[in-house]
């Protein structure tokens, strides 16, 4: 088994780390990939087999990059269980893609999307989602923009949600 960490940026075709055939965990924390990079990864999720978490933390993903990465999750059912996008600039529309696509995975574990700009409408789409999911065990989304819990409950909060 092989895991790949990349804290620093490195070239913006991911495509050759997916030359390596038995990558369980690749982690390209901040560095800079973007929508493009994420429609790249997507496109080597659907055919990989091995691999097992993608750490994509701080990589300025949007709405755009959120939609293939969660349409390949559609795809790619057998081994990926975790996909963390942590500080990247995912709104409601990449978090109802992510909603969605969970609900015909049933071996994907963890999301994580905590510090995005995910507002009321991308929590309600996990909060009616929430009762479908059979495997999912994590889902992080704190530090986001919704005042919404992920069962769809407001949280409590002092002052303005957004200074946060």
């Amino acid at each position: 088994i092989v895991d790949i960490m990349f804290d620093h940026p490195i070239q913006k075709d991911p495509k050759p780390c997916w030359l390596l055939p038995s990558i369980s965990q690749l982690y390209l924390r901040e560095n800079q990939i973007g929508d493009e990079g994420a429609r790249a990864l997507a496109a080597a999720l659907i055919k990989n087999r091995t691999l097992k978490h993608l750490g994509l933390e701080g990589n300025q993903i949007g709405d755009e990059g959120a939609r293939a990465l969660a349409a390949a999750l559609t795809q790619n059912r057998s081994t990926l269980i975790g996909i963390y996008l942590d500080k990247n600039q995912i709104g409601d529309m990449g978090a109802r893609a992510f909603a969605a696509a969970l609900l015909s995975n049933n071996t994907f574990l963890a999301l994580h999307l905590a510090g995005n700009p995910i507002g009321d409408e991308g929590a309600r789409a996990f909060a009616a989602a929430m009762p479908y999911y059979t495997t999912l065990s994590e889902l992080d989304f704190s530090g986001a923009n919704s005042r919404m819990s992920p069962r769809g409950r407001p949280t409590p909060y002092s002052g303005d949600h957004r200074s946060r």
